[in-house]
């Protein structure tokens, strides 16, 4: 009687996996920066276009050197030389029927295509007997209401707001914020005054020996 061979067992060859503990290197200070800018760079894009705009525009509204007692149309009171803002006005008054609400602000702000140039200053407007001129194939211009009461901002236009009537299109505005933000943030002004130990110790100079003259 033929007796049936079988066939040889394959050997099944598991791949090695590697110990993920025990090859993890220790995180360095170096290391949990690039990792924390990487986080930074990554939050900043996942938000919206108009998050954004309000995020880098509030800080300079808030600084923008405001006298609550002494506003005036048309004067232009920005905290920095690269954004134009300027008081528009009061609200509208219930009471007294006229635009005369203190607790209601309106302002304008302006961004400019040179805005990002070094030295730049915001260039005056030229006048018309009601208003300013406005220039859509320099700047882009927005409005803003202030609460007064409950001390929050409410903007009226953004980027995107009929943009094809200006020059500069939602993406020009928020590439040009995004590097005055980087010049004015409060991260920056810090990293800038930073003063290494070194440059703090005073230079000891040691006296030299002086000379004897024999007779």
């Amino acid at each position: 009687m033929a007796t049936k061979t079988l066939p040889a067992k394959k050997k099944i060859i598991k791949p090695k996996v590697l110990n993920k503990a025990k090859n993890k290197s220790k995180p360095t200070l170096g290391n949990k920066k690039i990792v924390l800018k990487k986080v930074a760079i990554k939050e900043k894009a996942q938000k919206r276009p108009w998050e954004r705009f309000e995020e880098i525009m509030l800080p300079f509204l808030k600084d923008m050197k405001r006298d609550p007692s002494n506003l005036y149309v048309g004067e232009d009171i920005s905290p920095i030389p690269e954004i134009k803002i300027i008081f528009e006005g009061y609200g509208y008054n219930e009471e007294t029927g006229n635009e005369d609400d203190p607790n209601a602000e309106q302002y304008s702000f302006f961004i400019h295509k040179d805005a990002t140039k070094k030295g730049f200053k915001f260039p005056e407007h030229e006048l018309s007997p009601w208003s300013i001129i406005h220039r859509p194939n320099e700047e882009r211009w927005f409005l803003v209401w202030y609460d007064v009461l409950k001390d929050s901002w409410d903007f009226v236009t953004y980027p995107d707001t009929d943009q094809e009537d200006y020059y500069l299109k939602e993406k020009d505005v928020l590439e040009i914020l995004e590097i005055i933000d980087s010049k004015y943030s409060p991260t920056r002004r810090t990293f800038n005054k930073i003063v290494k130990p070194s440059m703090m110790l005073k230079k000891v100079t040691k006296n030299k020996p002086k000379k004897t003259v024999k007779k």
